[in-house]
């Protein structure tokens, strides 16, 4: 040992360094493996608090994803990948805020209901009830046989050998198992009931006020544009300059009348306390309906300039059903931030187009994109 070259020890040392090496690739590719093999499985969306969780995995978020696209008229028509994440993200949280807080508002759908909505969608005849037979009912009568207390009507065997055949396709082509599928369109129901509620509410006028425009990408651009017009700049001229708003830039950034009721919580509130041709600037959740549950979408600048204001100006049909997905989306919001009676709720989304996990994101976009046409 003591005869034995530097040489010798040189060569023994950069062996050792190679044998590291090569053990670090092999921990470092089988690590990937490993994570690629758990990713299905792996946290898309959590959405919980003390007393609630809600996962959805990686896998079922592909699934939800493919369906979506499908649904939206195939990869064409949903090319925006990014607006597609937010989409189904956003869906995904609303559901189970809807099926966790709705009977609060409307009764829950029920399995006729759920079964008549499937129909609907497989283009199948709407399935007829059948009353479940009364067992103390004269069976010579000649009057329908009323339902007992508490039950509820059967679809009678043809319609629901038929919905039942076609549903198993639909749900085994979609990788849904029947409860899942279920679940999302007992959600699908219990939302139009929802808006239904809120659009039965809306009263016939409201306070409106008439406003413009106009949207720009910093606040510091929005900041100069309202220092421009306070010193008498043409609000008109610059938003048609200056306006990033495709659909009121060549009106001088005019929106038109709004009523209270149609627009973010938020920019109502910035907007509604002004005078007439008082202008301010506004960053933040913007439009009808508001932005996503999940926060993933970006928060526009606007400079807005009051020009009328109607203290009780009747509501425009074609605004109504715009005004009861607002209150939906507010509604769905206090339950995130949390009331009286419930705590408030953390969203973690790994598939958040800008803060998510690239690979979970990478792993749903790839599968979904290449399995719908």
């Amino acid at each position: 040992m003591l005869g034995r070259s530097p040489q010798f020890y040189g060569t023994v040392s950069v062996v050792l360094l190679l044998v590291v090496a090569v053990g670090l690739i092999v921990y470092a590719f089988g690590s990937d493996a490993w994570a690629a093999q758990r990713r299905p499985g792996s946290t898309a969306i959590r959405i919980s608090n003390d007393e609630f969780s809600q996962k959805f995995s990686v896998s079922y978020f592909t699934k939800r994803l493919t369906l979506h696209i499908r649904e939206a008229g195939g990869v064409g028509a949903a090319s925006n990948q990014a607006q597609t994440l937010i989409d189904v993200c956003d869906q995904l949280v609303e559901e189970t805020f809807l099926l966790r807080f709705g009977g609060e508002l409307v009764e829950m759908p029920t399995d006729a209901e759920v079964d008549t909505k499937i129909a609907a969608r497989l283009g199948l005849p709407t399935p007829t009830p059948v009353p479940s037979p009364d067992a103390s009912a004269s069976p010579t009568t000649s009057e329908p046989i009323a339902s007992p207390a508490g039950s509820e009507p059967t679809l009678s065997p043809t319609a629901s050998t038929d919905l039942s055949d076609r549903f198993k396709q639909e749900y085994e082509r979609s990788g849904l198992s029947e409860s899942e599928y279920k679940d999302m369109i007992r959600a699908e129901v219990l939302r139009e009931k929802v808006l239904a509620k809120f659009k039965a509410e809306i009263p016939a006028s409201v306070e409106s006020v008439h406003y413009r425009q106009i949207l720009v990408g910093r606040q510091t651009e929005a900041d100069d544009l309202k220092g421009e017009i306070q010193r008498g700049g043409d609000f008109v001229a610059l938003a048609k300059q200056k306006s990033l708003d495709s659909a009121t830039k060549d009106k001088g950034g005019d929106v038109g009348f709004a009523p209270r009721g149609l627009l973010a919580k938020a920019e109502e509130d910035a907007l509604f306390p002004l005078a007439v041709n008082q202008v301010t600037t506004f960053a933040g959740d913007v439009g009808c309906p508001p932005a996503p549950l999940t926060g993933v979408a970006g928060s526009p600048t606007l400079v807005l300039q009051v020009t009328e204001k109607v203290p009780d100006r009747p509501i425009d049909d074609d605004k109504k059903s715009a005004i009861a997905e607002t209150s939906l989306r507010n509604w769905l919001n206090q339950k995130r931030l949390g009331d009286e009676q419930h705590q408030a709720f953390k969203i973690v989304n790994e598939m958040d187009p800008v803060s998510g996990d690239a690979d979970k994101r990478d792993y749903a976009l790839k599968r979904a994109y290449t399995q719908t046409p």
